[in-house]
């Protein structure tokens, strides 16, 4: 859990049921996955620029404009911006395959005028009160109140927007709203789907996805993500920090807690679970310029950081958030590709939920915790970063968000620059990083 500690799920914490407006039916079948991130396009994202696109017209009504994507851009804005909607643009752009990774530097078409073509987005429906409404796109509230996990959902998450599968839940005026439901629904559809095809099951039943669009309430706020897989319903922290590779990674590690508990059945210890969601939602992180979780996991080991396997095994207190624990995520995200290596997803689908390490691979943990290590200390040469700086920066990460969180109402413009200085960090970006951390501590003397 991304800011998620499973041990929610393994102690079966049993709340209020989901408060959705809209019955969702289930079905047998869905729509084929893609192999690798699952995009709006069967074409594979890219995350470099495309080349430059041909001259267009621009300013004329009916022609289209060019548009040079800038860092912090996402489609909604662009197309609020521009008084048309996120299709429009995506019609005028099919080369455009994932449209939460546009880059700085990449150049899009905007339609001047595309209104009369542009098909309605499906209707959101509120859950209280009732009423046929869309939401209205508006620069995202700052003033959200702080999202919640358990209580009044239905008050808290009062938009809703259901697919075949799944069923939103949103804040008027958050992130998901101002950038597009019926985008970000179908993200989740999608997502859904590649998670299937990855662990090889077929997922049948509700799935309600509550996206906050503000950090959690204390004492949550460090968090970015929570699933409650026996309610089969997940929260993710949708409140534009971040990236957009780590919202889809967010939103695909905590779906694979509630795919893989009603499959694949209750996990045996928190590291396999929490291993298993990390290493399902890597892809998308793989993707985007973020430092490969096997990397990471070979610097840990050069810097003498590597977490003991049979130690965080089965505690939940060793998995606390990807911000306060994310060495014990990535270290059991390469354990479950390591385990991979030596077998199936089959037979990691059998270790699941019973541990029988011996009967499926041949040895104990310990024995493989051994195996594991050997085989990152042998490949160490590959890391083409400084493993200590990495360790050196990310604990100063960590600290300024244990230092931020004592204050339950900490101030977000502090938030937003350590935000960025722990992306810059996972993306290997250490001398922005540096400058990020330094202008954190000036801001909170």
């Amino acid at each position: 859990v991304a800011g998620v500690m499973l041990t929610v799920d393994i102690l079966a914490r049993n709340t209020a049921a989901s408060p959705t407006a809209v019955a969702i039916a289930p079905t047998q079948s869905s729509a084929a996955a893609p192999t690798i991130a699952p995009s709006t396009n069967p074409a594979q994202a890219s995350t470099t620029a495309p080349s430059a696109l041909p001259p267009a017209d621009t300013n004329v009504p009916g022609s289209e404009l060019i548009y040079e994507i800038k860092p912090g851009d996402t489609l909604g804005a662009i197309a609020q911006d521009n008084n048309v909607s996120i299709d429009d643009i995506l019609r005028a752009n099919p080369e455009i395959a994932n449209p939460d990774s546009i880059v700085p530097g990449q150049k899009i078409r905007i339609p001047v005028s595309a209104g009369s073509v542009t098909a309605p987005p499906p209707q959101a429906t509120p859950v209280a009160p009732l009423t046929t409404a869309a939401p209205t796109a508006v620069a995202p509230a700052p003033d959200l109140p702080r999202s919640i996990l358990e209580g009044d959902l239905a008050s808290s998450y009062p938009l809703a927007l259901s697919g075949p599968r799944v069923t939103i839940h949103y804040q008027r005026g958050s992130f998901t709203d101002v950038n597009g439901p019926p985008m970000i629904l179908n993200y989740a559809e999608q997502t859904l789907a590649y998670i299937e095809q990855t662990l090889g099951v077929q997922y049948v039943g509700p799935l309600d996805v509550y996206f906050a669009g503000s950090l959690f309430l204390a004492p949550d706020q460090a968090l970015r993500g929570r699933a409650y897989s026996t309610q089969r319903k997940l929260f993710v922290l949708y409140d534009g920090s971040g990236t957009p590779a780590e919202r889809r990674y967010m939103l695909a590690h905590e779906m694979t807690h509630v795919v893989a508990w009603n499959t694949l059945g209750a996990p045996s210890s928190v590291m396999l679970s929490e291993g298993l969601a990390t290493y399902v939602g890597q892809v998308y992180l793989d993707q985007s310029g973020f430092i490969a979780y096997k990397d990471f996991c070979r610097a840990l080991s050069v810097a003498g950081r590597l977490p003991s396997l049979t130690a965080i095994e089965k505690s939940g207190q060793d998995f606390l958030g990807h911000i306060r624990t994310l060495y014990n995520y990535n270290t059991a995200a390469c354990f479950t590709g390591f385990l991979l290596e030596r077998k199936n997803v089959s037979a990691l689908g059998q270790l699941y939920p019973k541990s029988s390490y011996t009967n499926l691979y041949g040895a104990g943990l310990g024995q493989l915790q051994s195996d594991f290590e050997r085989d990152l200390a042998a490949s160490a040469s590959q890391i083409k970063f400084d493993p200590n700086r990495l360790v050196q920066l990310y604990d100063e990460v960590r600290a300024g968000y244990d230092e931020l969180f004592n204050n339950t109402n900490p101030d977000l413009a502090v938030y937003g620059v350590l935000d960025r200085a722990r992306i810059a960090v996972v993306t290997g970006k250490f001398d922005e990083a540096r400058s990020l951390l330094d202008q954190f501590n000036q801001m909170v003397k």
